[in-house]
């Protein structure tokens, strides 16, 4: 992000109104270093099971070498 500090990460989560098992996530971010703000959504959905699930998490660190901006990785 831009050494401004100036980054803001706004995000809205709901419940899907026609199928409620169903959540939304809609994250934007804005920040100086884009040339527009960014967002993505993720949609998460409920199962019924009897055992715990394992949740995964998608992490996109820095450094990721498949990550790229122009020259920069």
């Amino acid at each position: 992000m831009h050494p401004d500090n100036q980054t803001v990460v706004k995000e809205r989560i709901y419940q899907d109104k026609a199928d409620p098992n169903i959540l939304h996530n809609e994250i934007t971010t804005i920040d100086n270093a884009l040339t527009h703000p960014w967002t993505i959504t993720k949609n998460y959905r409920r199962t019924k099971s009897k055992e715990p699930i394992w949740w995964r998490e998608a992490v996109c660190a820095e450094g990721n070498p498949h990550v790229r901006v122009g020259n920069e990785f």
